[in-house]
């Protein structure tokens, strides 16, 4: 099924940078990124959460002999509130330029990502205990039957 191919992607694409590995936390003998809404308890900072689909519809490359679809994910990106931002906005940067104009490295099992682009990172509702950032990411894709 596509939306769990562009999660993969996205969840492959992050994991992949050892510079962003280097700042998330290790969980249960991986690293500290999720796909799934709400995270496991006793999880600790810092970490990033990957959102369900915004959106899923038919995108540009939608023509007559073609079938393209459009996605939209959010990746959050969260640190321990404990007096500097520096660790959650370096690596909100970097989620960013992982995606943003990256789509030839980006790859969806039956798609082909022809445009990517990513805004923010903006500040990410949190709790008192939480710095949080949010990168969104938008993914344009021909499909390949």
């Amino acid at each position: 099924m596509l939306t769990t191919a562009v999660g993969d992607a996205i969840f492959e694409r992050l994991i992949g940078d050892v510079g962003l590995m280097a700042l998330t936390a290790d969980y249960q003998g991986t690293k500290a990124i999720f796909q799934d809404e709400p995270i496991p308890p006793g999880v600790n900072p810092p970490f990033i959460v990957i959102s369900g689909p915004l959106l899923d519809e038919a995108g540009a490359f939608e023509t007559k002999n073609t079938l393209g679809r459009e996605w939209v994910r959010d990746i959050f990106c969260y640190e321990a509130h404990l007096g500097t931002e520096s660790v959650v906005n370096e690596m909100a940067a970097m989620v960013r330029d992982l995606f943003h104009r990256q789509g030839r490295y980006i790859e969806v099992d039956g798609a082909a990502v022809m445009i990517a682009s990513a805004t923010g990172p903006e500040k990410a509702p949190t709790d008192d205990t939480l710095y949080g950032r949010v990168v969104t990411v938008t993914l344009t894709a021909a499909l390949i039957e």
